[in-house]
C-alpha cells in the first residue's frame, strides 16, 4: 500500500480520490485541510515516502503553482496534478516545473 497525500476542493474530493486509485489501487489518501498543510507535509516528509496530489483547487493558491512548489521540495515519490480539461500547454508547463503526472478528471 502506498501513501499518499492530496489537497482538493471539497466538491472534487471523490473525483480525485478515484483518480489517485487508477494509478495506485492500494493507496492509502490523507486529505488536508489546506495548501499551506499540503506544503507542509511535503517539507517534512522522509524523501519517497509520500506521493502527493493537488487539485482542482477553486479558490486560494493555484493548483498548478501548488504541485510545482511540492516538486521543488524534493521529497515527494510522485506528484500528480488532477485538473478538469488538461490541455497541451498545462501539461507542458507542469513538466517543466517537475510535475510527474497530469490527470484529467
Amino acid at each position: 500500500m502506498s501513501a499518499w497525500a492530496t489537497y482538493c476542493s471539497e466538491g472534487y474530493r471523490g473525483l480525485v480520490g478515484r483518480a489517485i486509485r487508477s494509478v495506485d489501487p492500494t493507496a492509502a489518501v490523507e486529505t488536508s485541510s489546506s495548501a499551506d498543510e499540503l506544503r507542509r507535509m511535503s517539507e517534512t516528509a522522509t524523501p519517497g515516502e509520500l506521493g502527493f496530489v493537488v487539485g482542482p483547487v477553486l479558490a486560494g493558491v493555484s493548483d498548478v503553482n501548488l504541485a510545482a512548489a511540492i516538486a521543488n521540495d524534493g521529497n515527494a515519490r510522485c506528484v500528480v496534478l488532477a485538473c478538469d480539461g488538461a490541455t497541451g500547454s498545462l501539461r507542458s508547463r507542469a513538466a517543466r516545473a517537475g510535475i510527474d503526472l497530469v490527470i484529467d478528471l
